[in-house]
């Protein structure tokens, strides 16, 4: 037997602003018969459906947000990779000008610049290829490669390096916010409405049997979860949805 409390109290699951509204009425009547452990319980839930709705924003907006095109970033990897081969080529210029002891330097700053060859770069993953091409652009500020400057056309290829690279990292954000999966939000929910159970499990258990006292106490502590209910009861019986309300107010609202 499954001895969960959704097995014995049987509730709609409630939107977290109806929650939030019924817990909050709950925990004025707690408060006035002096229920401290009630209240204790009343306000940790009520926390929890802050952290709900703060959620369920956050992922909204997360879901609705403009992600990279992958046609633009393909595009700015192209450019990239067209300004390495275009660098690559340019050694080679240089190296056939140049005199013996600028070909030994030259060939020494490719090897670093390249040092698994132009394709170890452009045909690397996109997160790797950018890394390379910063330490690249750093290897280039260095004396050996000033001293080639000229040759190389060093101020020219730093320019438009640097030029592509931002456009890349633009449309490819090197660290971004955590994702908010879609279940995340639901075992939030989920955890709203076991609290929620809890509540009505906790008064049951202060006031367990049906002699007029505990009916009474029972019935001004419960209310408030029971007037939800029976607003989602109407609303399912005239095929409406589980509308949400203001967590303050009770009053319908419009879904986001």
């Amino acid at each position: 037997m499954d001895a969960r409390l959704g097995s014995f109290i049987t509730l709609y699951v409630f939107p977290s602003g109806r929650r939030t509204f019924a817990l909050k009425q709950t925990l004025k009547v707690a408060e006035t018969d002096g229920l401290s452990s009630l209240a204790t319980h009343l306000r940790n839930a009520i926390a929890h459906e802050t952290s709900v709705r703060n959620l369920e924003v956050s992922w909204r907006a997360q879901e609705s947000s403009k992600t990279p095109n992958a046609d633009e970033l393909r595009a700015a990897d192209v450019e990239l990779d067209a300004a390495l081969s275009s660098f690559d080529a340019q050694f080679t210029a240089s190296r056939a000008t140049a005199d013996a002891s600028a070909r030994l330097k030259l060939d020494a700053l490719k090897l670093k610049v390249f040092p698994d060859g132009l394709n170890g770069i452009v045909a690397a993953p996109w997160d790797v290829a950018r890394v390379e091409v910063q330490r690249i652009l750093d290897l280039l500020e260095t004396p050996e490669a000033r001293e080639l400057a000229d040759s190389l056309r060093l101020e020219t290829y730093k320019t438009v390096l640097r030029s592509r690279l931002a456009k890349f990292n633009a449309l490819r954000p090197q660290t971004s916010p955590q994702r908010i999966e879609n279940r995340d939000v639901e075992a939030a929910q989920a955890r709203g409405q076991s609290l929620l159970l809890a509540t009505v499990a906790m008064i049951l258990g202060l006031h367990p049997t049906d002699d007029a006292r505990d009916v009474q106490a029972r019935t001004r502590l419960l209310w408030p979860i029971i007037e939800q209910q029976e607003q989602l009861a109407a609303a399912y019986k005239g095929r409406g949805g589980p509308s949400d309300v203001d967590p303050d107010s009770g009053v319908i609202v419009t879904p986001a």
